[in-house]
């Protein structure tokens, strides 16, 4: 005997509300997967200075690529009309902006020294000393950007002097 349009409705409302438990809890398995390996990709070895060099690696990191990307769309203004080229270039050269270059080549500084040290330690060089090299990217990474400063300091003036 042919079964009713509701009971029809019904059988098939379950089926799919089935299916559809089946498809999220498959979902949110792959999900977890995903997200217990990103963990372990993101929890370091070791603690204390090695998860602070840890942890500056991929933030500068994430902070290069940012760039990156606010770079490519600022070069293509271009492609639009000079004068839109122009007036973000004379944004561009403000104080600010000036200081967000400044934190850009600390972290290129720092990114690429601490990326060599890196290097190295899977080459296992100097992987007994790796607290005491961490520290010394710091430091150096700092002199530099001081140095870094220092150059840039008359451009910083003359920009400041215009009123930005």
């Amino acid at each position: 005997m042919p079964k009713n349009p509701e009971a029809m409705l019904d059988d098939l409302l379950e089926k799919a509300q089935l299916l559809l438990n089946e498809v999220t809890d498959w979902a949110e398995k792959r999900l977890l997967g995903l997200l217990g390996l990103a963990r372990r990709f993101m929890t370091p070895v070791q603690r204390e200075s090695g998860m602070l060099a840890f942890v500056l690696h991929r933030v500068t990191g994430l902070f290069l690529l940012a760039y990156l990307f606010i770079h490519i769309a600022t070069v293509s203004t271009v492609n639009f009309s000079q004068r839109d080229f122009d007036d973000l270039m004379e944004i561009l050269v403000s104080p600010p902006f000036l200081l967000f270059d400044v934190a850009l080549f600390g972290a290129v500084l720092f990114h690429s020294i601490n990326g060599i040290r890196i290097t190295l330690f899977d080459a296992g060089v100097g992987t007994r000393h790796q607290k005491g090299l961490f520290w010394g990217v710091l430091v150096l990474s700092g002199l530099l950007l001081m140095a870094f400063l220092y150059a840039l300091a008359p451009l910083l003036a003359k920009a400041g002097s215009r009123g930005g």
